[in-house]
C-alpha cells in the first residue's frame, strides 16, 4: 500500500496582517509601518495587492513580515514576541467584545456604550426643518420603529 502525502500550504487570515499594522502604527507611527511593509511586498509579491481580513496569505511570507518587524522594531528577542503577542490578544478580544455586542444590541446601543467609555456625550442627529410634510411623517415614522437606549 503506497500512501501519497499531499502538502497543503498553510495560509494565514490577513486579520493577522492588519492586527500587526495597527500594533505598529499606534506604537511607532504610520512612517515606520509602511517603511516595514513596503521592504517586505519588495521580498513577497502578495503583500503588493490590498489585505483585507479575509485574505489569506502564505504563512512563510507572514512569518517574514513577523520577523523583520521583530528585527527592526522590537529588541530582537523572546520577550519581544510575548509582548506583541499580549498586544494581538488585546486587540483581538477588544474586536471579539464588538463584535458580539453589535450582533446583540441596536447600534444605537453600541454608540452610546461606546460614548459612555470614552466619557464623551452622544445626542441625538437633529433633522433640518422641513417643509416637506411627506419627508416629515417618514422621518416620523422611522423615530417609532428605533428602539429607546
Amino acid at each position: 500500500m503506497t500512501v501519497a502525502i499531499v502538502r497543503v500550504p498553510v495560509k494565514v487570515r490577513g486579520l493577522a496582517v492588519l492586527t500587526r499594522k495597527a500594533i505598529v502604527t499606534r506604537r511607532f507611527g504610520a512612517d515606520a509601518w509602511r517603511h516595514l511593509y513596503r521592504d517586505v511586498a519588495a521580498a513577497h509579491s502578495c503583500f503588493r495587492s490590498l489585505i483585507m481580513p479575509d485574505s489569506l496569505v502564505p504563512l512563510s511570507a507572514y512569518l517574514a513580515l513577523h520577523d523583520e518587524l521583530i528585527r527592526r522594531l522590537y529588541a530582537d528577542e523572546a520577550a519581544s514576541n510575548v509582548e506583541l503577542g499580549r498586544e494581538s490578544a488585546r486587540m483581538a478580544m477588544s474586536r471579539a467584545r464588538s463584535k458580539v455586542a453589535s450582533r446583540r444590541d441596536p447600534p444605537s446601543a453600541i454608540v452610546a456604550c461606546s460614548a459612555a467609555r470614552s466619557g464623551s456625550s452622544v445626542s441625538p442627529i437633529s433633522e433640518a426643518p422641513s417643509s416637506d410634510k411627506r419627508a416629515s411623517r417618514t422621518v416620523a415614522s422611522n423615530r417609532s420603529r428605533v428602539p429607546p437606549i
